[in-house]
C-alpha cells in the first residue's frame, strides 16, 4: 500500500506560495509533504535554502528543468513513434524524485518536461490552477492552444500523439481552481479552493514565515507615500504576445512616461520570467526585487500604491494595497 504522502511540483514563485499557504495550514501532515522546486524559479536554489530553514518540508528537491532534453519533431510519424519512450527515458536521467513514493502528485502547469514526464511515465496528478482564475481566460493567453475541438481531442488521446495539457490529459485526477465557474477547459472533476480565503488563513497564522521565507529585505521605501504607481511587468516577448525584447521595453517605457506625466513616482516590479533590466533602460524609475509573488504585499501593513497597473496581468484582481488598478493595452 502506497504511503499518504504528497509532493508539488513548483515552477513559479506563486507556486511556491500557494504549497506553503496549504502545507502550513495541514501542519500535521508536513512530515508526509515533499516539494519539488524547479529552476524556471529566478534564484531558486536560494529558496530551497529558505524552505529548509524553516523545516517546513520533509524532503526539498532542485530539478534543474531547463537541463532536461526533449524530443522535437514535426514529423507526424516520428512524433507517434519515438516522442513519448524517448523522453521517458531521457529526462528519468535528471529527476532524482522517485514519484511511485507518493499518493498525491500535485502540479501547477502540466505542459512542462515535468509535466510531459509525468505522463510519459503513467502517474496520474492533480492540476492545480497555475495562476487567479487561469481556466476562465485561457483562450485569452498563449496558452490557448491547449484548448482543442473534440475531434481533435480524442483523435490525439487515442493515438497518444503528444501531449494533452492543461486539464486534457487522461492522467489529470481532478482540477484545483480558485472559481468554479466560466471555465474554458473540458470539464473534469473541478475542487475549487478560494485562494483568497486560503492566503488569508494562512497570512493570520504564519504571516512572520512567509514573510521571512519571500521577503528577507529592505521595505522601507514602500511604506506608504503619496503619488505612487507600480507597474506589473509581463515576459510579453516569451510568451510571443510581442516580437522583440525591444518592443516589450518600447511598451513599459511608455507606460512609465504616462504615469509619469501624472505625477506620479513609478515603481516596476518585472515578473520573475522577465529578464529586461529596466533600470539600465528607463530612467528615474524604482525597479523592486522580481524574486517573489507580489501577493505578499497584501499583508505587509502600510505598504499602498495610488496606482497598479499591469497589461493584463492574472494576479492584478486580487491585489488590495492600491486605490486604482488599469490595464495598458498594446
Amino acid at each position: 500500500m502506497v504511503n499518504k504522502r504528497k509532493i508539488y511540483i513548483c515552477t513559479t514563485y506563486y507556486h511556491v506560495l500557494v504549497t506553503l499557504a496549504k502545507t502550513l495550514l495541514e501542519k500535521s501532515k508536513i512530515k508526509n509533504t515533499d516539494i519539488i522546486v524547479c529552476d524556471d524559479i529566478i534564484e531558486a536554489e536560494s529558496l530551497c535554502q529558505k524552505l529548509k530553514k524553516y523545516n517546513l518540508f520533509n524532503k526539498i528537491f532542485f530539478v534543474k528543468q531547463s537541463e532536461m532534453p526533449e524530443f522535437v519533431s514535426n514529423n507526424i510519424f516520428k512524433n507517434l513513434l519515438y516522442l513519448h519512450p524517448f523522453n521517458y527515458a531521457m529526462i528519468s536521467k535528471y529527476i532524482n524524485v522517485k514519484f511511485d513514493n507518493y499518493s498525491d502528485i500535485y502540479v501547477f502547469h502540466d505542459d512542462t518536461k515535468i509535466g510531459h514526464y509525468l505522463n510519459d511515465a503513467g502517474y496520474y496528478y492533480h492540476l492545480i490552477e497555475d495562476s487567479l482564475n487561469f481556466y476562465q481566460k485561457i483562450l485569452n493567453t498563449p496558452f490557448r492552444y491547449a484548448v482543442i475541438s473534440n475531434w481533435k481531442y480524442y483523435l490525439k488521446r487515442i493515438l497518444n500523439y503528444k501531449y494533452l495539457p492543461l486539464g486534457n490529459s487522461k492522467y489529470v485526477l481532478d482540477i484545483e481552481v480558485n472559481e468554479n465557474k466560466n471555465l474554458q477547459i473540458k470539464r473534469k472533476k473541478v475542487v475549487e479552493l478560494n485562494r483568497h480565503e486560503l492566503f488569508n488563513k494562512a497570512f493570520l497564522k504564519h504571516k512572520d514565515v512567509l514573510l521571512g521565507i519571500f521577503l528577507d529585505r529592505e521595505i522601507k521605501d514602500l511604506l506608504k507615500k503619496e503619488n505612487r504607481a507600480l507597474v506589473l511587468t509581463q515576459p510579453l516577448y516569451k510568451d510571443k504576445i510581442l516580437q522583440s525584447e525591444e518592443e516589450q521595453l518600447a511598451f513599459y517605457k511608455k507606460m512609465v512616461q504616462d504615469l509619469k506625466q501624472k505625477n506620479f513616482k513609478v515603481y516596476i516590479k518585472p515578473h520573475p520570467r522577465d529578464c529586461i533590466n529596466y533600470s539600465s533602460f528607463i530612467s528615474d524609475v524604482n525597479v523592486i526585487n522580481k524574486e517573489f509573488p507580489i501577493e505578499i504585499f497584501n499583508y505587509i501593513k502600510n505598504i499602498s500604491f495610488s496606482i497598479v497597473a499591469s497589461m493584463d496581468s492574472s494576479c492584478i484582481d486580487a491585489l488590495n494595497f492600491c486605490e486604482v488598478k488599469i490595464n495598458y493595452s498594446i
